[in-house]
């Protein structure tokens, strides 16, 4: 009969960050953070990203990520956030940031978009493809729904 090795809360907690540092947060654990780093309570931020206070918490209670209409409000509401909260990147230089990246730059302002600049359209189109995606399979998953009820 083998061992059973038994983890305290500690060790455990350590793994799973380890973890979700070598695969980038999920979508929930991005939006507690936007909502810790921007010190909004449930209610408020709620409003914010057009949803309930009862989602929200069920969103971050449970860990499931949010529906594409949510993840649409939150970037729009975070611009500066887009490419981060969607592909776990950053390019500051074009203004995209994290909220831990903003934190280390309080004075840090975002540049206006640049139609001219090449980065600037190759970062918008890769912002326009991730929301049409998600718009798609916000679409596929109503359709499933619908076929198994």
């Amino acid at each position: 009969m083998k061992n059973k090795i038994v983890l305290s809360e500690v060790e455990e907690l350590k793994i799973k960050q380890e973890i979700d540092l070598r695969h980038g947060p999920e979508l929930w654990q991005k939006i507690i953070y936007i909502r810790h780093r921007h010190e909004l309570g449930r209610t408020l931020f709620a409003k914010e990203i057009g949803t309930t206070e009862n989602t929200l918490k069920a969103m971050e209670k449970r860990g499931t990520n949010p529906r594409a209409e949510i993840i649409q409000n939150i970037c729009r509401r975070w611009p500066e956030y887009t490419l981060w909260f969607l592909i776990n990147e950053v390019e500051p230089q074009i203004g995209q940031i994290s909220p831990s990246y903003k934190a280390m730059l309080p004075e840090y302002k975002i540049d206006i978009f640049n139609k001219n600049d090449p980065e600037h359209i190759k970062v918008a189109l890769q912002i326009r493809n991730a929301l049409g995606r998600l718009r798609e399979l916000d679409t596929e998953i109503h359709s499933l729904v619908k076929k198994s009820t």
